[in-house]
């Protein structure tokens, strides 16, 4: 191939294939040298002469012993400390030959190992002898001297076999030094032809190099026209921020001649005002750290500012590179000012669309409420009066009212658990679940409903049982209870099935309700999941319902990564079915027998606020709570309460949310961030709003429990003994205790204002900044939204200081910190002080107007 058509990519590959056998060469050198190296300093250390010498002294000790023990049996010496030395000596160098590494080899061959065997018993049956007593010890000398004589071949035929085994491990060393030695000199050889292909393959880099310096002329010169017939801006600019290139693009965005803009700050030309300092701290920790947050991000959306003074968005991206004068930085630039316009119509949009769902939100929460508040008064009136003396025809008729008004309720609810489904809000409460417990929990509750109606309600238990599975427990159950309600509702005659199984692929659980009802038309099964269905809607139906049951089944169902569907013929019944992801928990839990009920302690008096702005509300809870004993004290609403609890510190607080003057959020935030005398008292959310994200902000602004209305008598006492009784027990125990906040939220900054400027002047001042701040913080959030993390932080600042001036402390360290986090690229965890932000906010906007209130007044 001719040098000028070779790829750089393939030079690249053959200089490290290169590059790489040498190293490999040098390794394989290095390796067989060392290994050469170990074997002639074995070689050298004689080891071998030693093992031999020690075999041999073996029989020398063992022949030393047995002439001492011929002496003592011929009756030439009775000294027995002579013959016990040298048995001590024999008996040391024979376990050290049968035991020692260095002889394993010897002792473990077939050939020896019957002598080894012998060697070992005489040993182990001669030292207790030997250790023994004197008399005994000469009595067995003529056994031991005939057990002894045979010893005396096997042990030297043992030092002869070691001596061969051994002079063969040295001959086989010696053989691999000397191949280990060739081995070297091959590769010795091969790196040397390496090193003049090396020569070779300079010589060939040093023309082809010439090449390419004509090559990169040509490329340059290319790039140059690249660079002025680009329909976006490309900025070149120094360490420095100078530029130095500057094309017609650019021109034409920024108004700027090429003239103009070379050798001139960028910062000084193109940059909004509010971007100069970071931009600044951003090339100076560049420069120090060499780490920077913009360069190789890919395309990033900010703000520039043209030679007219307008600020327009723009979308770049930027690379550093290196030429002969040093580190220069590349960016290429876009007008996004159209596209920026129609992203906002399209936000604005789609801001419109969640506006009018939010608004359809509020609504259903409103209604809830507005319906709630009447069933409350209805039904705690009813719960009050069945404690009262009732005839039969008056209890009976109270019953029926407190019957009606719970399927009000019910229906009530259904609607908000559409509302709450839709809005993607199911609580995400996968725990183990004994599903044969819930399914006999289910019949047995709808067991009176069966009765009343003669069927057969059962649980068609599998076998094995299914047991513990985890799933979403409190989805599960409604599912199955609507179906099962469902079915004794349509079934007149003969029986309801519920049956469980899991299929053959192991991966799903299968549930049923099969009934003996009327059955569904082909026609009518495809909608009966829809909302509102209901398919006798005739005057004369015998079924009554929302038709929103099933609809929330499908959403349940499918909200735990399910399906469900509908088996029916006509006058033959019907078997709903859903299928959900199986997984088995892995639990040792037994079903226990359910004990009886302790018997319920009387709670002992308590001091209640009870703050309601609904009179039939107050009647029915003063009723409840003054019939078990409790002093009740009540107030019509939120600003009512707070000049209660301030003077007074009361056991508990029921808070109603939704109330004129002041809501119960801003009651309890005042309240917790105030020196009233019940500021650190729990507080009870009283409350129609059941959403999640309602009780999170009922909790977040420090309340401590929420009681959903209408009111039942068992579950307010059941609050009331939680939220009174103490952590940890004490003598003296307080009821409950605050938390310090973690900063206040105000200093003496807006104090100082006021004694300068006048309270009228900083009211009006005051004002403006809680109008920016209302403009600002949801602003924050959706710059998040955009990711667009440069204006966010420029917003973040400027917002902060508003908050220094006057005083806001607890804000403006807050927005402190989620500024650090964005100039460090921090940004999930500036995005995780959003919430937070929302809610200082709320109590600085507050304790700022009441503070402004006092002042002007």
């Amino acid at each position: 191939m001719p040098e000028t058509k070779r790829s750089p990519m393939a030079r690249w590959v053959a200089a490290i294939a290169a590059g790489i056998l040498f190293v490999l060469l040098s390794i394989g050198i290095t390796t067989l040298t060392q290994q050469a190296i170990r074997e002639i300093t074995a070689l050298n250390t004689a080891k071998s002469d030693n093992l031999q010498w020690t075999l041999a002294q073996g029989e020398v000790e063992f022949l030393s012993f047995y002439t001492e023990l011929i002496r003592v049996d011929a009756g030439q010496t009775l000294e027995m400390a002579s013959l016990r030395q040298w048995f001590d000596v024999f008996y040391s160098r024979m376990t050290t030959i049968t035991t020692g590494k260095l002889y394993g080899q010897l002792a473990q061959g077939d050939k020896m190992t019957p002598s080894f065997d012998h060697i070992k018993t005489f040993l182990r049956d001669t030292a207790v002898l030997m250790d023994g007593d004197d008399k005994v010890l000469l009595d067995a000398i003529p056994s031991i001297a005939i057990k002894a004589a045979p010893l005396r071949s096997e042990i030297r035929a043992i030092s002869l076999e070691g001596i061969r085994i051994f002079s063969h491990l040295s001959d086989q060393r010696r053989q691999r030094v000397s191949e280990t030695m060739l081995r070297i000199a091959s590769l010795t050889v091969g790196l040397v032809v390496l090193l003049l292909l090396g020569v070779f393959w300079l010589t060939r880099l040093y023309r082809f190099g010439r090449m390419q310096t004509v090559e990169t002329q040509q490329t340059r010169d290319r790039l140059l026209a690249m660079l002025k017939t680009s329909l976006d801006a490309v900025l070149v600019v120094d360490r420095e921020g100078r530029f130095i290139e500057f094309n017609g693009a650019a021109s034409e965005i920024f108004g700027y001649t090429k003239d103009e803009a070379l050798g001139r700050d960028m910062t000084e030309l193109i940059f909004p005002e509010h971007m100069i300092e970071p931009h600044l701290r951003g090339m100076r920790h560049h420069l120090a750290t060499g780490e920077s947050r913009l360069l190789g991000s890919g395309r990033v959306q900010v703000e520039a500012r043209r030679k007219s003074g307008e600020i327009f968005p723009v979308e770049l991206s930027i690379e550093k590179t290196m030429s002969p004068q040093g580190e220069i930085f590349v960016s290429y630039l876009r007008d996004i000012s159209d596209r920026r316009e129609a992203e906002e119509k399209l936000l604005k949009a789609r801001d419109e669309a969640l506006s009018s769902e939010q608004a359809k939100s509020r609504f259903i929460a409103v209604m809830s409420h507005e319906m709630r508040t009447p069933l409350n008064g209805l039904l705690g009136s009813l719960d009050l009066l069945k404690s009262t003396s009732l005839n039969d025809k008056q209890a009976h008729l109270t019953d029926m009212m407190q019957s009606s008004g719970q399927l009000l309720l019910h229906h009530v609810n259904d609607v908000l658990d559409i509302s709450r489904l839709e809005g993607g809000n199911l609580a995400n409460d996968l725990t183990p679940l004994d599903l044969d417990a819930l399914i006999d929990e289910i019949v047995e509750s709808q067991s009176a409903l069966s009765t009343a109606k003669g069927l057969d309600l059962r649980y068609d238990r599998p076998s094995p049982k299914i047991g513990f599975v985890v799933t979403s427990s409190i989805g599960l159950r409604q599912i199955l209870l609507n179906l099962v309600n469902n079915a004794i509702k349509f079934t007149e005659q003969g029986a309801v099935v519920v049956k469980a199984a899991i299929l053959e692929d192991g991966q799903k659980l299968r549930l049923s309700v099969k009934d003996t009802g009327a059955g569904i038309l082909p026609a009518d099964q495809a909608r009966i999941f829809d909302d509102f269905v209901t398919l006798d809607s005739s005057f004369g139906r015998k079924a009554d319902g929302t038709g929103l049951g099933l609809g929330i089944a499908r959403r349940l169902v499918q909200a735990i990564g399910g399906e469900i569907g509908v088996e029916s013929q006509p006058k033959e019944g019907s078997l709903f079915w859903l299928e959900i992801p199986y997984r088995r928990a892995e639990s040792t839990l037994t079903p226990a027998k359910t004990a009886a009920p302790p018997r319920k302690k009387k709670m002992s008096a308590m001091d209640v606020l009870v703050v309601e702005d609904n009179q039939i509300n107050r009647f029915i809870l003063r009723e409840m709570l003054q019939g078990d004993g409790h002093r009740v004290t009540e107030a019509h609403d939120g600003l009512a309460g707070l000049d209660l609890a301030a003077k007074h510190k009361f056991d508990v607080i029921f808070m109603d949310i939704s109330m004129p003057r002041l809501d119960g959020i801003a009651a309890t935030v005042r309240l917790r961030t105030s020196n009233a005398a019940s500021r650190a008292v729990p507080i009870v959310a009283l409350t129609a709003h059941a959403s999640d994200e309602d009780r999170a902000l009922f909790l977040a602004s420090g309340m401590n429990a929420v009681l959903t209305k209408p009111l039942n008598r068992k579950a307010m006492f059941e609050i009331m003994a939680t939220v009174t009784k103490p952590s940890k027990p004490r003598k003296e125990a307080p009821v409950m205790t605050q938390e310090a906040p973690e900063a206040p939220l105000f200093n003496a900054a807006l104090d100082e204002l006021i004694d300068v400027l006048g309270a009228k002047k900083v009211s009006d001042l005051a004002k403006r900044y809680l109008e920016e701040g209302e403009t600002n913080v949801p602003r924050i959030s959706k710059l998040f939204e955009a990711s667009d993390h440069i204006a966010a932080q420029a917003l973040v600042h400027s917002f902060a200081g508003s908050c220094a001036t006057f005083g806001a402390t607890g804000l403006q360290t807050l927005l402190a910190g989620m500024e650090s986090d964005l100039k460090q690229g921090r940004y999930e965890s500036a995005r995780a002080a959003l919430p937070r932000l929302g809610l200082i906010w709320s109590k600085t906007k507050i304790g700022m107007t009441d503070r402004l209130s006092a002042v002007t007044q």
